[in-house]
């Protein structure tokens, strides 16, 4: 977990948020200052320009606030919220008494932009406020409606593909594909389509934003990523699990995204997995025991699946999110590590290693 800054304007907000694969949200810095007492909150508080970033017909009490407080004299970060709050229903900021809009029914979950939330860090008696201009996660990029069990996030997918340095050059294979979630986020990424492309954000609703602003947007993001591929110029992206009921949530979601003509899922066991020649790069979540599969059978699943690509795949590479050293090691592979995170505040890393 960790996070970058940077200065930009309302363009930047919209590249970021349509075009970052890997991140979780963007945060935009609304005001920073000193505060050690609820007077010097109160103040400065009513110093805060909120009208700029709530929509006018959602009123205050409707608005989200995430607040954490560490190592300062306003601890209590209820006390820290209810004093924010106070001070943006007093700007006359939204509409208060009034109702937030609601979704008709058959209206697409993608209609309406997310409600507005603020995020508030008071450490060291420095308060940090920030207008989410994300809304919803951006791991949710709206194609993922059917999941199967342990689903692994988009944002991770996206994350081991870049991490592997593959760009749709070569076939991608998945033999555990579950929903599908690592083949269609190659599609995305071979293709250049912007992951954002299909949803709405935050910041859409904020002072200055229009409907013809967003479409302009999302049509210039098309030109950015670069003219999408065409299917026959794209080398296999393949899926493949044993449960037939994610192969058939994985082909939902495939067609949700749009790229259902640029993958192929398929069910089958480890051992009949398509594997296509040449070889290219094989990306995937195996089960690691701590939700999905059990620790006393998966060394023997995952010593299968190192033979197999010894044996059949010489020249591939393999990617994989590993919470298990002990179960990496039965791959028979040399492995080294891309990176670190936590899913789930499970230590997981994600591994590499050169098919010999």
């Amino acid at each position: 977990m960790g996070g970058l800054s940077l200065q930009g304007d309302r363009d930047t907000l919209w590249a970021l948020n349509l075009h970052l694969r890997t991140a979780s949200r963007i945060l935009v810095r609304v005001a920073r200052f000193r505060a050690v007492g609820f007077r010097d909150l109160e103040r400065r508080g009513r110093e805060i320009p909120w009208h700029a970033f709530l929509p006018v017909e959602v009123p205050p009490d409707e608005v989200a606030f995430e607040v954490t407080c560490r190592k300062s004299r306003l601890y209590h970060s209820g006390a820290v919220e209810a004093r924010l709050r106070e001070a943006l229903a007093a700007s006359g900021a939204g509409r208060p008494g009034g109702r937030a809009p609601r979704r008709d029914r058959g209206e697409s979950k993608g209609a309406l932009p997310p409600p507005p939330r603020f995020v508030v860090r008071l450490v060291r008696n420095r308060l940090t406020l920030s207008a989410d201009a994300s809304g919803t996660p951006l791991h949710r990029r709206g194609y993922r409606e059917a999941v199967g069990k342990a689903p692994l996030r988009e944002t991770v997918a996206a994350a081991l593909l870049l991490a592997g340095e593959w760009h749709g050059e070569t076939a991608l294979v998945d033999p555990f594909c579950g929903s599908g979630t690592i083949p269609i986020e190659a599609a995305l990424l071979a293709r250049g389509i912007p992951p954002g492309l299909r949803r709405r954000f935050a910041f859409e609703a904020w002072s200055g934003g229009s409907p013809e602003e967003g479409a302009a947007a999302r049509s210039r993001a098309w030109g950015e990523e670069g003219e999408p591929s065409p299917a026959g110029s794209l080398p296999p992206i393949l899926g493949s699990d044993r449960d037939e009921g994610a192969v058939a949530s994985a082909w939902a979601n495939a067609r949700r995204a749009g790229v259902e003509t640029w993958v192929d899922f398929s069910r089958a066991a480890v051992s009949t997995a398509p594997l296509p020649d040449p070889p290219g790069i094989l990306v995937t979540n195996p089960p690691h025991g701590h939700r999905v599969g059990d620790p006393a059978t998966l060394r023997n699943l995952y010593a299968r699946l190192g033979a197999r690509i010894r044996s059949e795949w010489s020249g591939g590479r393999i990617v994989l999110l590993s919470a298990d050293r002990g179960l990496a090691v039965q791959l028979g592979l040399e492995t080294r590590v891309l990176f670190r995170t936590r899913i789930g505040g499970i230590p997981v890393e994600a591994l590499a290693a050169e098919i010999p």
